[in-house]
């Protein structure tokens, strides 16, 4: 579920791996169906719609892939401590 989530990120949004692993619980609002982010490689906010496909992924992996953690990081490691994912990581499963 957390790769289904990540690709459709990296399909839908274009972003890249460093602003997919740094997405944080509070980048997302859920209400006004946006996601809100520092874009790390220009230092630029960026405001992207929530569609119906990202928003319905990222929730079931939050719901039911996602391991228990009090990380503010969406996107964690399957392995304790389940930090959160490195940018490099995310190139991995996009691969």
């Amino acid at each position: 579920m957390r790769n289904k989530a990540i690709a459709t990120l990296l399909y839908f949004t274009g972003l890249r791996g460093c602003d997919i692993s740094s997405l944080e619980f509070k980048d997302i609002d859920w209400e006004q169906e946006e996601i809100n982010l520092d874009q790390q490689k220009t230092g630029v906010d960026l405001t992207l719609p929530l569609t119906a496909t990202i928003g319905n992924a990222i929730y079931d992996y939050l719901i039911n892939g996602r391991p228990k953690s009090h990380n503010s990081h969406i996107f964690l490691s399957d392995i304790k401590p389940y930090d959160p994912l490195k940018p490099k990581s995310i190139y991995y499963i996009a691969g």
